[in-house]
Parts: C-alpha cells; structure tokens; sequence
C-alpha cells in the first residue's frame, strides 16, 4: 500500500512538472520595465507598453488565480521571437475575489502578438494551472510610452466543448478541484486609463514626466493557427 501510495505521489508530481513546463516553456523570464527591482528611472528612449489585467474565479472562489508570466511575439518575420516577461505580485489583491496587476514590457519598436497569460492558483494541497486567452496584435511606436487597455478576465463553469478550457486537463484533480480544465475564461476589454496610469504614478512618481499615450488593442481571444 505504502509503495502505491508513494507511487501515485510520484505520478502527480510529474504530471505537476508537465503542466508547469507546457505554461512556462523552457524561456526564461524577462523582468518587466516597472517593478520595485528595477533600478531604472530614466525612459526617454524607451520603447514600452503598458496593460491592466484582472484574473478571477467565479466557478472556484477558492482558487483564485495569480498571474506569473505572460508571453509576446514578433510579428514582423514569419519566424518571429517570443519573450516571456516574469509578472510579480498583484496590485491590488481581495481573498477569494479577484487579483489585478498592471503589467509592463520594454520591447524593440514594430508589430507584436501578445501570446497568453499564464499562471496558477492553488489550495493545498491542490495547484491549479491555466492561461488566460489574449492573442491581441499591436504596435510599438519608437521612444513612446503606451497604453494599451485593461483586461478583465475571470473563470465560469464551462458548458460544452466549443468553449476553451481555462487550463489543462492534467492533473486531473488537481485541474478539475482548481476550476480549470471544467471552467472557461470570459475575457473583455476596457479603457482604465486615469485609473491604471494613477495607480502606476502613484507607486513610481517619477514616471509622472512621461507622456503616456493611449493606444486600445482589439480584444482576440482566439488562437492563431
């Protein structure tokens, strides 16, 4: 019994290391332009984008989820680079209601696609892993600051199988106590800008004398074949 025991524990690790490997990949991660490490103050020319996302989980309440990276690729070859940038704690955070983050990337100017957010959220001793389906293209105009809009994106009940799971199936447990792989992600877009560039002024002041354009993607949450 005992080696059964340790056996399934075995397999759940695994299936654990497979899941985190399909979400994080094997790049590594690119630190945001506006953290509390970041040691950088001066932007003028800089070529950087700016979005608000909120993550929730309605069919769950007790795993909400916390966003830990989110990846974006060239568009301008056909073979274009994908960078994953590390995401750090939210912004604002409420127990068992929603996190909200403000998250920035300092790019190359030209097209990009951003390629999902990706994250977990767990209740031990269950982790739950998931993606969050943005697949929005849009620019990065040269030694501009921009802002790009604010994601809300939280977790429902999935109904049939034309709605895309919020994560994996595997673990089965885990992915299915977590609301991931039985729940879909409900993503919209609005403009937060006064809210998000207030928030973003007020934990870095001395962005205040930057130019901050407005500059809304179009919402896609289909992904590109």
């Amino acid at each position: 019994m005992k080696l059964l025991k340790n056996h399934v524990l075995n397999l759940r690790l695994l299936f654990l290391l497979i899941v985190a490997f399909t979400f994080n990949g094997c790049v590594s991660l690119t630190p945001m332009p506006f953290t509390d490490k970041s040691n950088k103050k001066e932007f003028d020319k800089s070529t950087i984008g700016i979005l608000g996302i909120k993550v929730s989980n309605e069919f769950k309440p007790h795993f909400q989820p916390f966003v830990k990276s989110f990846r974006i690729r060239s568009m301008d070859k056909p073979d274009g680079k994908t960078v994953a940038f590390e995401v750090e704690v939210p912004e604002n955070s409420i127990e068992k209601n929603y996190n909200e983050y403000l998250v920035s990337f300092e790019l190359a100017p030209g097209k990009y696609r951003f390629e999902g957010f990706f994250g977990s959220a767990r209740s031990f001793p269950i982790v739950g892993h998931f993606q969050v389906p943005v697949y929005s293209e849009f620019q990065l105009a040269q030694n501009q600051i921009q802002y790009f809009g604010h994601i809300t994106a939280k977790v429902v009940e999935r109904k049939n199988d034309k709605e895309p799971r919020a994560g994996s199936i595997v673990p089965l447990i885990d992915q299915a106590v977590a609301g991931f792989s039985n729940g879909t992600f409900i993503v919209e877009l609005s403009d937060k800008y006064e809210k998000d560039i207030a928030l973003l002024h007020n934990k870095y002041p001395y962005l205040k004398k930057y130019k901050i354009v407005k500059n809304p993607i179009v919402l896609s949450t289909i992904a590109p074949n």
